[in-house]
């Protein structure tokens, strides 16, 4: 498909269902982060996570990248955005 994406090993020791509570604060924090950036266009200050946002940041130029390239990319990246902002879709990436 030749999307690019982003995948993130949090805990290598810990279970597919994390069962601590540090373990399972920073996965559920790190989905709202993801929504309110790809969603919302939000970012936290945090320094911390200023390297996760560089990467998201340039996933997001290579998919604006890619639609440009693509027969219709601008109708389609103004659907998408149009139903994100209306109906809380996620984002094709």
């Amino acid at each position: 498909m030749k999307k690019p994406v982003d995948l993130v090993n949090f805990y290598p020791e810990g279970e597919h269902e994390l069962v601590r509570p540090q373990q399972k604060y920073l996965s559920e924090q790190s989905a709202v982060d993801w929504y309110c950036f790809w969603l919302k266009g939000e970012e936290d200050p945090d320094p911390a996570k200023a390297e996760q946002y560089k990467r998201w940041r340039e996933l997001k130029t290579l998919r604006v990248a890619n639609e440009n390239k693509s027969a219709g990319g601008q109708f389609r990246a103004w659907q998408r955005s149009h139903l994100c902002a209306r109906h809380r879709t996620l984002p094709d990436l």
